[in-house]
């Protein structure tokens, strides 16, 4: 409860607890401490017993929580019915989840209901997929009424978040303990009510204890929401159905921050409230300017919107560390993570974001960074891209300024995230490949266009070029700018005489001249070069490939430098198989030109395309280039000389197994039904046959160089080359023209296959004839060729 000297006071009056009447508040609070009155503080309580948190002068909480034993209170005005709010699960700060909901009264009860959300785009978002539904109830409480007065309901909650009765979206729940979950502490905001428990669960057959909080959040007046368009890279502020990853617009806001400018009339102004970060007291303070600068990188994006100092970065302090005692919707955190020097988990990546969004709007009320990649993921993953090059990563591990470094490119990839922006394909296939090693460009431009891009770090400089290692770190990029100028910028501040939509489609149509401005979305297929992931993305693939692999060779001859004062060999091992992972994304990068298509997402008024496919000369060129190199790799990749001797055996074979996937992707339907469209559509006569046919030539040319030896590898390569054609010949899949169909071959493919087949049993037979070194792996071959009988 508040208290007044230990004395009860009625708050409740609508005059006084009116939230909206907040000045009249504080007037009455000064006037009463005035007049004698005493200290007003707020209480928590732990273990059943009520200690002070606060003691300064603090608004009226719109909603009231205390203890009594085990058992939790809620004080709800009768203001405060029917007004939607925010409901907040917070596990641990590392997961968020909430819900629209609203109190009502019915007869002597209290309905928790969560309620289908009207966006301000113009379209109701649905209640778990139900179209149909308007509000479910979540919960029914009696109200308490001899604790109650004629304006406000008490109703206790404790069952409410001591079990797992609501749907968070999560794929099972949790089995409680009762004996083992409680509430732990509580705190009452002016907009928030805040509540710590802590549940006991049974996971893989274990009983464990994690901290779960809770928080009702009272939701802001609604800010002007901006229209979601597929074009540019923004998450939408509900994010079921995927709405991001389709090439449609459909009616939906973008998540972003509410900034308003202080100064409206001015071309760069301060904003009202600037996007705070606070750091975690859990991040070592050696790594707080790192992080600072990383998220601070973001500064030029918003002032290309007219925002300067947009961002606040707060290191830990004793007075942020209170504040951010308890998980609110308040405070938006930078995590460490809590799997660092955890065994097992040494080699961990994936950080992320959580949100809270006012999905009305689309406004991000809060948004923490998760750090969750270890410093063990981020130095093996700049190694083996840029230890070439770079001499401070020929030691292990890293000296703490490339650490720091490292950590300022993650965390400036996920405070994008944090402003809305989602991962994708920006400006790939778009930079000149002769810039890749000009320091000038890089300097002004960088590697990549966007740090939301999975180009990583430059492996394309060569030692030999002079680049400060500095300039082969993703950073911040101009398509960065250009995304946040288009989602951030007020309109009533914009200097051209255009309404909203025009002024935001000029923006977009700026892609018609800056091809580093447009995005690409591969989330069902990857449909071109400008849509692969773990390279450096320039207008020549084959060129970088050939570039990027230079690098991979010097690199994978500096493994046992690093590993030589390990007293074992993990470390050159893991840093071998990431090797072997990066060399097949580079090979992965050549044959997205393969029946692959430049894209320009365009509406019917703009001249061009929106799929153009690669110039046949380029197809033709990298697939001589992928057929070589994936099938043939060299010697420092397949058998490194300091590998030899440290196995024992051919199993497991990870390079086979990549070289497989390879020939699969190589062989998809999806890809054959892309050289059909380009064949029948764009009068490219006999591309599928001159595909097929140079594939099996190259996979086969042992066939026609006498009595040449088949390396093991190209033989395993060779039969599941057979298997996989009389697959595609024999599959007939499900009767249906929807998705399935995509990995159903059409009958043209089929017949294809089937010539090429018949062709090469009729080489094999020839051979076997001149053949002493392979006849067992030919006569295998032809064997399985029979079933085309």
């Amino acid at each position: 409860m508040w208290a007044i000297n230990g004395s009860s006071f009625d708050f409740e009056k609508k005059s006084i607890m009116s939230y909206k009447r907040g000045a009249y508040r504080y007037i009455f609070l000064i006037l009463f401490q005035i007049l004698g009155g005493g200290r007003i503080v707020s209480q928590e309580v732990h273990s059943n017993r009520m200690s002070t948190i606060g003691t300064h002068l603090q608004e009226q909480p719109f909603l009231k929580t205390y203890l009594e034993g085990a058992k939790l209170f809620l004080q709800i005005p009768d203001g405060m019915l029917n007004e939607q709010m925010l409901l907040v699960r917070h596990n641990d700060g590392y997961k968020v989840v909430s819900k629209h909901v609203v109190w009502t009264k019915f007869q002597n009860y209290i309905l928790l209901e969560t309620v289908r959300v009207a966006s301000l785009s113009g379209v109701k978002i649905p209640i778990s997929n139900n179209p149909a539904s308007t509000s479910s109830i979540l919960a029914k409480f009696p109200i308490i009424n001899d604790k109650a007065d004629p304006q406000t309901s008490l109703i206790e909650i404790s069952g409410l978040l001591l079990t797992d009765q609501i749907d968070w979206y999560r794929s099972s729940h949790e089995s409680i303990i009762n004996d083992l979950t409680f509430v732990k502490k509580v705190k009452n905001l002016s907009n928030e009510v805040l509540i710590q428990t802590i549940w006991g669960v049974v996971k893989e057959q274990s009983r464990i204890t994690i901290p779960v909080d809770f928080s009702f959040f009272r939701l802001p007046e609604t800010m002007t929401s901006r229209k979601f368009d597929y074009r540019m890279g923004f998450r939408t502020e509900n994010y079921e159905g995927g709405l991001s990853n389709k090439t449609s617009n459909s009616l939906a806001s973008i998540t972003r921050w509410r900034l308003e400018k202080k100064h409206p009339d001015k071309v760069l102004s301060e904003p009202i409230k600037p996007i705070v970060f606070n750091l975690s007291p859990e991040i070592p303070e050696k790594w707080w300017p790192y992080l600072r600068k990383g998220i601070l990188a973001w500064l030029p994006a918003f002032e290309a919107a007219g925002f300067k100092n947009a961002i606040v970065v707060n290191n830990p302090s004793r007075e942020n560390i209170l504040n951010t005692e308890f998980n609110s919707v308040n405070h938006s955190l930078v995590h460490w993570g809590n799997f660092r020097n955890v065994r097992g988990y040494e080699s961990g990546g994936g950080a992320s974001v959580n949100y809270v969004i006012d999905e009305r709007s689309g406004e991000i009320l809060k948004s923490d960074i998760l750090m969750g990649s270890t410093l063990q993921y981020l130095m093996d993953s700049y190694f083996i891209r840029c230890a070439a090059s770079d001499t401070r990563a020929q030691q292990y591990p890293f000296s703490d300024e490339l650490i720091g470094e490292l950590l300022q490119s993650l965390v400036g990839h996920e405070a994008g995230h944090s402003f809305g922006l989602v991962d994708g394909h920006y400006g790939e296939y778009a930079y000149p490949f002769e810039n890749m090693r000009n320091k000038e460009w890089l300097q002004l431009m960088g590697h990549t266009p966007s740090i939301m891009t999975y180009a990583r770090h430059n492996n394309l400089v060569q030692p030999e070029d002079g680049i400060p290692p500095s300039l082969f770190i993703q950073k911040v990029g101009p398509t960065d700018s250009y995304s946040i100028r288009w989602a951030y910028t007020p309109f009533e501040t914009k200097a051209i005489d255009l309404n909203d939509s025009d002024f935001l489609e000029r923006i977009i149509r700026e892609q018609d001249t800056v091809p580093w401005y447009r995005r690409s979305i591969s989330f069902a297929e990857i449909i071109g070069p400008g849509a692969t992931n773990e390279v450096v993305e320039s207008n020549d693939p084959v060129r970088s490939t050939a570039l990027a692999l230079k690098n991979l060779e010097r690199t994978m001859a500096l493994i046992p430098k690093v590993n030589k004062f390990q007293n074992d060999y993990q470390l050159a091992e893991r840093l071998y198989d990431k090797g072997l992972d990066l060399w097949q994304n580079q090979m992965r990068q050549v044959l997205s030109l393969i029946g692959g298509f430049d894209i320009r997402y365009k509406v019917q008024a703009q001249d061009g395309t929106m799929y153009t496919p690669i110039p046949l000369e380029e197809q033709y060129k990298a697939l001589d280039y992928f057929l070589l190199h994936a099938f043939n790799p060299p010697k420092w990749l397949a058998y490194p000389d300091w590998k030899i001797g440290l196995d024992y055996s051919t199993y497991p074979d990870r390079l086979t197994e990549l070289q497989i996937n390879l020939l699969a992707d190589l062989l998809s339907a999806m890809r054959m039904k892309r050289l059909e469209y380009t064949e029948e559509n764009l009068q490219q006569l006999m591309l599928s046959e001159k595909v097929i046919s140079q594939i099996q030539a190259g996979l086969f040319s042992e066939l026609k160089e006498g009595n040449r030896e088949i390396e093991r590898r190209r033989q395993e390569l060779q039969q599941f080359y057979l298997e996989r054609m009389l697959f595609g010949i024999e599959y007939k899949g499900l009767q249906s023209m929807g998705d399935a169909k995509r990995s159903v071959y059409s009958q043209k493919t089929k017949s294809i296959f089937r010539y090429e087949l018949g062709e090469l049993q009729q080489l094999i037979v020839e051979t076997l004839e001149i053949q002493e070194n392979n006849k067992g792996h030919l006569l295998l071959l032809l064997k399985t060729l029979s079933k085309l009988e």
